[in-house]
């Protein structure tokens, strides 16, 4: 599900995601505690956003403009769990051009799934890696 892609276009779609963490910040009177970058094999990134309230961490696709939010930060190697309702700011998400995914949606089952669009390889990754909802499938680990 990862192209590995660092073009133009990766390096643009980037900016953007780290612009729009900046302002939702900005906007609720948070603050970014971390912005992590791809650096080892996944399917995304990851920034902490901290307000008063708590700790939130916003999911982008590397390869799709989707964002997703959970309140567990990644561990490398496992799936991303604890998928949440938007944050107050997820409207700023949605400004920049990024499709706010819900809890509903990530757990949706696998076989639940129009698969039609796949690239060739996701079917092989797919079978290989056996995700058990669309979460697994958006955000993993898979080389």
């Amino acid at each position: 599900m990862n192209t590995g892609a660092q073009g133009p276009h990766r390096q643009a779609e980037l900016r953007r995601f780290r612009t729009a963490c900046f302002e939702a910040a900005r906007r609720t009177g948070a603050r970014v505690d971390s912005l992590d970058l791809p650096g080892v094999v996944r399917s995304f990134e990851a920034a902490s956003i901290t307000s008063p309230t708590g700790s939130v961490v916003t999911l982008h696709h590397t390869d799709r403009p989707i964002v997703a939010f959970t309140g567990t930060p990644p561990v490398a190697g496992r799936p991303v769990s604890d998928f949440m309702d938007s944050p107050p700011y997820a409207d700023v998400f949605k400004a920049y051009g990024f499709q706010v995914l819900t809890p509903a949606v990530l757990n949706t089952p696998v076989v639940a799934l129009d698969l039609t669009e796949l690239t060739p390889i996701e079917p092989t990754d797919l079978r290989y890696w056996r995700p058990d909802v669309l979460g697994d499938v958006l955000f993993n680990w898979w080389d």
